[in-house]
């Protein structure tokens, strides 16, 4: 009698229905880009830690929740939107959509529902304020940004809006109102994507090409870009001294943050004197992230003395 060779044990069947809710799991959490998730809540948690008005533990939480879950949202419709083109590109090509792990449908729900999630949380138990920003981050973002990517080198400028949003929804949460100190994170993050962006187009410059997004440094050339990336690294150290100058925090945090600045500047340096520019790129990008942790925790520091 021949014996069936194809039938599986119940244990091996459990053994592969939890093999696939953990990767199917793993995959929608990828859609919602956790790196970007984690520095929105950090420059929203920032924001609220600057506002001098007293919070209650649960504002705190529902403005880092509803942040998180708008953030995530965006980016898991900018993953449906851009299933495509992430196609093209070996940095993107195994994400849950091109690598088709995950049906479109799913990245389209999750992105507005959790999207509208956010929304609600903001609105209803922070205030109205804080959720037309989130509103705002999140349009700007998915209707504005992630279509002009393929249209125009600039599309990174328009980029800076949304994700500098969230440290000025922290300030609002807790403030209810917008001001011009209130804007001095706001202010950070701008000229903090402003490098972190080319820094990141820079060495992914052949990726975009192939997936036929246009880069500042493709269209205006590499001289065009030394300037530019300059420019914005001098003004994210300025920026960041903005906390000083409003009197928000105390030098124990202004040192740290004139040290970051020279360690940044210096690597913003090596980057545009270097023979390879391109693998340069990916150096300074990942400076660029380590910077912005240290940033914050030196003015969590400078705000305690």
């Amino acid at each position: 009698m021949a014996l069936n060779t194809t039938s599986l044990s119940p244990s091996t069947h459990v053994t592969s229905s939890r093999s696939s809710v953990k990767q199917w799991t793993r995959d929608v959490i990828a859609l919602t880009k956790p790196g970007i998730v984690f520095s929105s809540v950090l420059t929203a948690g920032g924001g609220l830690w600057l506002a001098t008005t007293p919070i209650s533990m649960w504002l705190t939480l529902a403005t880092l929740i509803g942040t998180g879950l708008s953030v995530g949202g965006a980016c898991a419709l900018n993953m449906f939107l851009e299933r495509n083109t992430d196609a093209m590109m070996p940095r993107t090509q195994n994400r849950p959509l091109p690598a088709h792990r995950l049906p479109p449908r799913t990245a389209l729900l999750t992105g507005l529902g959790l999207g509208l999630s956010g929304f609600l949380i903001l609105w209803f138990a922070v205030n109205p304020l804080t959720g037309l920003l989130c509103a705002l981050a999140y349009v700007s973002y998915t209707l504005i940004y992630t279509p002009l990517k393929k249209r125009t080198s600039l599309a990174f400028v328009i980029g800076t809006l949304p994700g500098a949003i969230p440290a000025l929804m922290g300030w609002t949460a807790a403030a209810n109102s917008i001001s011009l100190e209130g804007s001095s994170l706001f202010i950070i993050m701008i000229f903090w994507q402003l490098v972190h962006s080319l820094a990141l187009a820079m060495g992914l410059r052949s990726q975009y090409a192939k997936a036929n997004i246009p880069t500042f440094t493709g269209v205006y050339g590499m001289k065009a870009t030394r300037y530019v990336v300059f420019l914005f690294t001098l003004g994210l150290i300025l920026a960041s001294l903005l906390p000083i100058a409003w009197q928000q925090a105390s030098w124990w945090y202004g040192a740290p943050a004139l040290m970051l600045g020279g360690w940044i500047f210096g690597s913003c340096l090596s980057w545009l004197q270097s023979t390879q520019p391109v693998k340069q790129a990916k150096r300074f990008f990942l400076h660029t992230l380590l910077y912005l942790v240290l940033l914050f925790g030196a003015l969590i520091m400078g705000t305690i003395f």
